[in-house]
């Protein structure tokens, strides 16, 4: 099974300042943030710099964190950024496919 969509929230985030970092293909880390007080199955989009170091880019968006924090549960699930355009909205600016292994 597999997801595609915009990264949520990422004006919030710290998105703008790693994109030029960033690259197609990157695997990035889900973190899911059940103490969210807009959704108990929020997920945070996080790319990780150094085994230290994970900035956050947004979140999955709302219609699809239960979901995807189901298949969370159940076993391996890989997030990787397929685009990202600078120019775009900041709605607009990562797409993202999640797929389970």
């Amino acid at each position: 099974m597999f997801w595609d969509f915009h990264i949520s929230g990422v004006r919030h985030h710290k998105g703008r300042q790693i994109e030029t970092l960033i690259q197609s293909g990157t695997e990035l880390v889900l973190e899911p943030e059940p103490d969210n007080e807009y959704d108990e199955n929020a997920i945070k989009i996080k790319l990780r710099e150094s085994d230290h170091v994970e900035t956050m880019l947004g979140y999955v968006p709302g219609k699809y964190s239960e979901e995807i924090t189901a298949a969370l549960n159940l076993g391996n699930v890989v997030c990787k950024l397929i685009s990202h355009n600078l120019e775009s909205k900041p709605w607009k600016r990562f797409l993202v496919m999640i797929e389970t292994e």
